[in-house]
């Protein structure tokens, strides 16, 4: 019993000595800000949304992908999933509201 909560003591030491990637944080922050920016949408500053949202899916893409090259070095698996369906959902809705607009403003 003592050699099994020994080694289970090992197993988390070394999942807690994993850096999170930053690439991971930076996309989540891009999926955060994007969060704030969707009141702007209707003020006229929206339009940051198409350069945020991007951004995140790339940063979060690229973390996934050395998160999964390196998972001994790396954590922050979550951030990165959680920053990519975030600024996902984000840009599509972004896009059917703008395409509305356009679209209705030609029946005005």
């Amino acid at each position: 019993m003592r050699v099994f909560i020994q080694q289970n003591e090992n197993a988390n030491e070394q999942q807690d000595n994993r850096e999170t990637n930053i690439d991971a944080i930076i996309g989540f922050f891009c999926s955060m800000v994007c969060l704030l920016l969707i009141p702007a949408i209707f003020v006229g500053a929206g339009a940051l949304i198409f350069l945020f949202a991007p951004l995140g899916i790339i940063f979060c893409s690229v973390s996934i992908s050395e998160i999964n090259n390196e998972p001994l070095k790396y954590k922050g698996k979550k951030y990165a999933i959680a920053g990519i369906i975030i600024c996902g959902v984000i840009l599509i809705v972004t896009l059917i509201l703008v395409l509305f607009v356009l679209n209705f403003k030609k029946y005005i």
